[in-house]
Parts: structure tokens; C-alpha cells; sequence
């Protein structure tokens, strides 16, 4: 099985992916070790968080979500 401890969750939009690239680098977190997901709405999206979230802990075994916003979003 493959596994990552972390699951990261941000908006869709092409103006904000590099940041949240950024971000994750700052942090320390590696891609290998990290789901990312993107969806327009990104941690404002509720039902979005649930399902993704959800799918992988249960497929990847993650266990520390870091959710992302960006303002004027949509």
C-alpha cells in the first residue's frame, strides 16, 4: 500500500497553485510524502474537503490535512 502522511487541499485556479506549491515546500513537505488536491473552492469547499480528505486517509493513510483559501475566490 502506498501511504503519505500529509494530504494537502487548495483551490483549483492556476493563480494560486504555484503559491500553495510554495507553501508546501516551506513547510517541509516532500511530494512523495503528500496528497494534493485541488478543486475549485479549495478548503471552502465543504462537501469537496469531506470526500477528498476521507479518500485519503483511506487510500494513503494520511494524517495531517493542510486546508488553503485564497481571497476573490470564484
Amino acid at each position: 500500500m502506498d501511504t503519505c502522511t500529509y494530504v494537502v487541499f487548495g483551490c483549483m485556479s492556476y493563480k494560486v497553485q504555484r503559491i500553495t506549491r510554495k507553501l508546501r515546500r516551506s513547510l517541509g513537505i516532500s511530494e512523495k510524502d503528500c496528497d494534493y488536491i485541488s478543486v475549485a473552492g479549495g478548503a471552502g469547499n465543504l462537501e469537496q474537503v469531506r470526500m477528498h480528505l476521507g479518500l485519503s486517509r483511506k487510500l494513503h493513510t494520511s494524517s495531517i490535512a493542510i486546508l488553503t483559501i485564497h481571497e476573490k475566490c470564484g
